[in-house]
């Protein structure tokens, strides 16, 4: 695959490094495949031709994609979903995808590691502005629910605010580095609005915002959907059906989620034995703990401390 390489960005030599025109995508395969440290945001801008298929992928950081004119299909596992100028993808760190062009596709990205989210939400995730940034990455990632159609009009605010970042030269430069963080955090609340906007009404996007807080608030508890219920004095049945109706997945995988959310982040950041990160998160057994970790992250426990401190060195 072709790439645009005089709109690459050279935010790191050792990731996006400055290349002459004629290179092969290969010359980013490195930041595509691999990881990013927690201090750098980085991306760029590429085009895709009709000729040339990327390879499936994933990928240790998450990832923003705005399509920028032309047309294809991001591939999600054996999902082929259509994309066109203006669509606004939202990438995790465990999404097996890759993308093909119906004509040239030209697409702007921006890269940066899992942990900034959490870094960036600060107090605002107590107040709902910032709530589905962290969903919408870590728990938002059945094939479609990742796609964002904007409105023409906003097309060009979006674009802007892309460019702002990838315009923003020196990660190495604490200031450079502190006005890209802030660029990034403005784009994260533009999609937390466009997001809700898109999917939900002004009423339901603040029920939803009460049902997630509760439960990223209390996952170390017991909690289930009748203490939900009982604390935000709404009606069992009417949650669970808005709940998967909205989200796309029940009340209890989205338990299961952030609670094992949670534990990956202790299994890299703590020194926690595994049973004592597997009671603190809100799982009742190690063996249950055990078995969901396997089916969401294709990794024990044990493996993935390992593998994702590796990483981080």
């Amino acid at each position: 695959m072709k790439i645009d390489t005089d709109s690459i960005y050279s935010f790191d030599n050792q990731y996006f490094p400055r290349q002459k025109s004629g290179h092969e995508y290969g010359i980013i395969k490195f930041a595509f495949r691999d990881y990013i440290p927690e201090r750098l945001i980085c991306g760029g801008v590429s085009t895709i031709s009709p000729k040339n298929f990327e390879n499936q992928h994933t990928h240790e950081y998450f990832e923003l994609i705005l399509i920028e004119s032309g047309c294809g299909f991001h591939h999600v596992g054996k999902e082929k979903i259509p994309i066109t100028r203006g669509d606004l993808l939202i990438i995790n760190n465990r999404l097996t995808h890759s993308y093909s062009a119906q004509e040239e596709m030209r697409r702007s990205f921006i890269c940066f590691h899992p942990v900034f989210l959490d870094n960036a939400a600060g107090r605002e995730t107590a107040d709902k502005r910032y709530f589905l940034a962290t969903d919408l990455f870590r728990i938002f990632f059945r094939p479609g629910a990742n796609k964002i159609s904007l409105e023409e009009k906003d097309f060009p605010k979006t674009l802007i605010m892309f460019r702002q970042i990838l315009d923003t030269t020196d990660n190495s430069m604490p200031f450079f580095f502190e006005q890209k963080k802030n660029y990034l955090v403005n784009l994260l609340y533009q999609i937390n609005y466009l997001f809700k906007k898109n999917f939900f009404g002004n009423e339901e996007y603040e029920r939803a915002g009460q049902i997630m807080l509760y439960i990223r608030k209390n996952f170390s508890m017991p909690v289930n959907l009748k203490m939900i219920a009982g604390e935000l004095g709404m009606n069992r049945a009417y949650i669970s059906s808005f709940f998967r109706k909205k989200i796309g997945i029940t009340i209890v995988e989205y338990i299961a989620k952030v609670r094992l959310d949670e534990a990956g982040k202790q299994l890299i950041h703590s020194n926690k034995k595994i049973i004592e990160i597997a009671y603190a998160c809100g799982f009742g057994t190690i063996s249950h703990f055990n078995h969901l970790f396997q089916k969401e992250y294709s990794l024990s426990p044990k493996a993935y401390r390992i593998q994702h401190r590796a990483y981080s060195k």
